[in-house]
């Protein structure tokens, strides 16, 4: 337990620091933004009055226009992602079982390519000991998973609109990211379901995602086309103490191509993009696990502190 605070102390010394250099970097892009602000309005401004003077004729008090963004497209259009979401409940323990999940209490990461009856798939995956009890570790989990950190981590969001469904913790989304991937960026747009399951023992978060082209800014990725099953799930530890609970966080992420984009694309493309995409998800599950940690971490200190 001591080695895993220690992991703790260094990655909250890396945050601290990273923010200190980023509040300096802020401070100094405010301070110019604001000279730019000031300049703008008084030009804003001015060019307002004439306008005022030049159209007053076209002025309706009385008229207001709202804009309201909904989401797009119709929910049919995500029950397939409905039906891919009640099989990877169903498969769970299969899954963890084969990737070794399951049974697994030390922090580790891995990678691995694997074969099955549609051909190969990628997986991702990460099992964190958490020095957290499992309540705060549930509650921080879905509180990351159901809010817009989730997707940070390897890329920017552009546009996103996203609805709760008449189904318990179900949260469906829409949105347009630019993924990164050391020096490749693509731009995709995706539809996603969020479901939260909360067992007695556990809590398990699954997203599924099916992935399509915006722009692609690398010609090798040019058929970024794709599905991603992702699973999160919080559980007591094996770590745990008499005196001390402690939590796990595991998250595992299976990446898998349609056979169509297989035989389009061709060897080579398709590692380039199963490169792309082993890096850019590596990185964003990376920011799952520092997001969750930090809201711990600032949760027990925040607890700390009222008297």
């Amino acid at each position: 337990m001591t080695t895993v605070w220690e992991n703790i102390a260094d990655s909250q010394r890396r945050r601290r620091k990273k923010a200190e250099c980023e509040n300096i970097r802020l401070k100094m892009v405010i301070e110019h933004q604001q000279k730019v602000a000031d300049n703008l309005r008084n030009l804003i401004q001015k060019r307002a009055s004439q306008l005022g003077a030049e159209c007053s004729f076209f002025t309706d008090v009385n008229y207001t226009n709202h804009h309201v963004l909904d989401l797009q497209g119709d929910v049919g259009e995500f029950q397939s992602l409905f039906r891919h979401l009640d099989n990877a409940y169903q498969e769970l323990d299969a899954v963890f079982a084969a990737n070794g999940l399951n049974n697994m209490v030390v922090t580790r990461s891995d990678v691995q390519v694997r074969d099955c009856a549609g051909g190969k798939y990628v997986e991702l995956l990460f099992n964190k000991v958490l020095p957290f009890n499992l309540q705060d570790a549930r509650q921080a989990t879905w509180e990351h998973f159901r809010g817009s950190e989730k997707h940070m981590g390897n890329g920017s969001v552009y546009e996103k609109t996203a609805e709760d469904v008449n189904v318990p913790y179900t949260i469906l989304e829409d949105f347009t990211k630019e993924m990164h991937s050391n020096s490749a960026r693509a731009d995709a747009s995706m539809k996603q379901v969020v479901r939260r399951h909360v067992e007695p023992n556990r809590d398990v978060i699954i997203a599924v995602v099916s992935v399509n082209p915006a722009e692609v800014k690398n010609k090798r990725l040019g058929g970024l086309k794709y599905q991603v099953r992702s699973y999160a799930v919080t559980k007591w530890s094996a770590a745990s103490t008499p005196e001390r609970e402690v939590s796990q966080l595991q998250c595992c992420s299976l990446i898998s191509f349609d056979e169509e984009t297989v035989a389009k694309l061709g060897s080579d493309a398709i590692r380039a993009l199963t490169n792309f995409l082993i890096v850019s998800l590596a990185a964003k599950m990376q920011g799952h696990q520092d997001c969750i940690e930090n809201a711990l971490m600032d949760h027990a200190l925040l607890t700390q502190q009222v008297p």
